[in-house]
């Protein structure tokens, strides 16, 4: 288990495990509150987005739409109805938000993305895609996206000049290009998205990020990770501990500016995406370091849990006794360390924990007992009588009754009338 001191410095948090004297750095990541009331400023870390803190209160007239991350600089676009979006800069540290300018947009501007290859910040609308002049915020149109009724909501560029833009109408995933803003389609989320969404790439690993709004089984907002080749989303967790809509989403990041610098990689092998697990489960993987050797590998299971020290580097491994856990799913972190002390992209796997079957319902049985035999009544006669209502059904099982018929002849009193709750042990 590690072990050692904590500290955040805006981007990241350091943990330096000073049993092995070695640091993992679990990225931070910022986003904008957008539901529910009040609208806040706020950070997270990228593996566990249930936990937001809050850095400030918002000093724009409408809510932060996009964003994205250039030079240690958190941009951002403001939400506008019709066109003519602001383009702000937020301080990651204090929450201060410092206005570009208006970019005259000629409808609102839903996404920022930018590219490093060419220093060029790019915005989307719901129909086109745009550039921005950093200096003032003026916002240039490149060209249309051409879907058929698409709301473009959110743009990401890789750290190659690879842009990309989900879009709420289709509920999918485009490649984008910037010379026309012509969009490809990749392929389906496989979810409804509702309202504000926003993609984030994280640079330094590579990895597409979406922060989703959607209204799958209720509305629900969740951090996911995105497979640029068939849209396939990963969940990573719920934002917040309610429902919760993030926008204005970005990632810090810093490419390296010595090429010779290769960083190591690992592997979930098992248990599978998805897999139902319980007892006692071994997870194994692989890692590997191109220009050295992997020198740890380190596990996390669940967002709130310790990073765990694997047996083995390249094959590794590690038991894990489910039964101490509650049926339910959890995310397996994965990250490897080689001994030039860089630290690979963590990786995910999603798994169900599931040690006790589902508790059958239990069924409840009315019977009744005793009744009426009444004979030679005259009229006018006041007759009484009684009959005992018992649930023989399940133990533990619970009986609502009432009486909902009877005789159309006669005046009827009925003492209950109706009964809750009844117990087989009553």
């Amino acid at each position: 288990m590690l072990t050692g001191a904590t500290a955040i410095n805006g981007t990241t948090k350091t943990i330096n495990n000073t049993t092995n004297n070695c640091i993992i750095e679990e990225k931070i990541c910022y986003g904008y509150q957008a539901y529910p009331n009040p609208d806040l400023i706020v950070r997270f870390e990228l593996n566990n987005p249930e936990i937001l803190y809050t850095i400030a209160t918002p000093i724009s007239m409408d809510k932060i739409s996009g964003a994205t991350w250039i030079d240690d600089k958190w941009w951002c676009s403001e939400y506008a109805p019709e066109s003519n979006s602001n383009i702000w800069i937020i301080d990651h540290i204090t929450g201060e938000m410092i206005l570009v300018g208006s970019s005259g947009s000629s409808e609102g501007l839903n996404g920022l993305a930018y590219d490093d290859i060419s220093d060029t910040l790019y915005a989307c609308g719901s129909k086109n895609l745009f550039t921005i002049d950093m200096q003032s915020g003026t916002a240039t149109l490149v060209g249309p996206f051409g879907i058929t009724n698409g709301v473009m909501s959110g743009l990401a560029c890789d750290g190659f000049g690879m842009m990309y833009g989900n879009d709420l109408h289709t509920d999918s995933l485009y490649s984008i290009n910037l010379e026309n803003g012509s969009a490809t389609l990749i392929g389906s989320f496989g979810v409804d998205l509702n309202h504000g969404q926003d993609m984030e790439f994280d640079k330094e690993t590579g990895i597409c990020y979406l922060a989703a709004f959607t209204v799958d089984n209720g509305d629900e907002g969740a951090l996911y990770t995105c497979n640029l080749n068939t849209a396939k989303l990963t969940k990573i967790g719920n934002f917040g501990t309610v429902t919760t809509q993030i926008t204005g989403f970005a990632i810090p990041y810093t490419l390296d500016d010595d090429d010779d610098i290769i960083r190591p990689r690992v592997f979930i092998n098992t248990p599978t995406e998805n897999e139902t697990v319980k007892d006692t489960i071994t997870i194994n993987g692989t890692a590997y370091d191109l220009d050295g050797n992997i020198k740890y590998v380190y596990l996390k299971i669940g967002n709130e849990g310790d990073w765990i020290k694997a047996q083995g580097t390249e094959q590794w491994q590690k038991i894990w006794d489910t039964t101490i856990y509650e049926d339910g799913s959890y995310i397996i972190s994965a990250l490897a360390i080689d001994n030039q002390g860089y630290q690979s992209p963590v990786v995910y796997r999603k798994t169900i924990v599931q040690n006790h079957d589902s508790e059958p319902d239990k069924e409840s049985d009315l019977y009744c007992e005793g009744g009426f035999n009444w004979i030679n009544l005259k009229p006018g006669a006041i007759v009484n009588g009684s009959f005992i209502i018992k649930n023989i059904g399940d133990p533990g099982s619970l009986l609502n009754w009432t009486i909902s018929e009877y005789p159309d002849w006669g005046t009827w009193y009925f003492m209950p009338p109706n009964g809750d709750n009844v117990k087989p042990e009553d």
